[in-house]
């Protein structure tokens, strides 16, 4: 049986993508089966696909490298959301497998270039998309954040600040004093 790795992405955190992750990891199993692979083990990251230096990406590819495994990924998007990961994976794409592609071949340069540009635009598009809704909703007297953070957060850190410090003064006098 061939072995291989997996690699599952989200970005919001499993908090605000519940079932992101236990999606991919189910198509991913899936795939394997299908096409005669033992997964042997899973990296994630909750990070932006923006984001290339992510230490599980990292560290499937090194892993896989090594040990001669391929890389399962759900999509390409999952890999990243940005042109810049040829400079990691350029020289390893044999070892990449891509569930949306349907089959076990190595995805062909020219497809993924489609994939990851597709990708980078699209996360291109959500950024413009956020930004005009925030402004809009800003201009209809929408407020985000905490407006009273000085009047309330910034009193209470330094009143916990200070009994911390007190605390510690007279810890430290105590040793001193013995």
């Amino acid at each position: 049986m061939k072995k291989a790795v997996s690699y599952i992405r989200c970005s919001l955190g499993t908090e605000r993508q519940r079932n992101s992750l236990s999606v991919q990891r189910t198509l991913i199993s899936q795939f394997a089966e299908l096409n005669g692979y033992e997964l042997v083990h899973e990296f994630s990251d909750e990070e932006s696909g923006t984001t290339i230096n992510r230490d599980g990406l990292l560290q499937a590819l090194d892993h896989a490298e090594a040990n001669n495994y391929k890389i399962i990924l759900f999509r390409a998007d999952r890999l990243a959301r940005t042109q810049e990961i040829w400079g990691l994976i350029s020289n390893r794409l044999h070892l990449l497998r891509l569930v949306e592609m349907g089959s076990d071949v190595e995805p062909n340069l020219f497809y993924l270039s489609i994939l990851l540009a597709a990708s980078t635009n699209e996360s291109q598009v959500l950024s413009l998309r956020v930004k005009a809704a925030m402004q809009h909703l800003k201009k209809q007297g929408r407020v985000f954040g905490n407006p009273k953070i000085r009047t309330t957060a910034v009193p209470a850190s330094l009143k916990v600040r200070r009994q911390n410090a007190s605390k510690f003064n007279a810890r430290i006098q105590g040793l001193v004093l013995d």
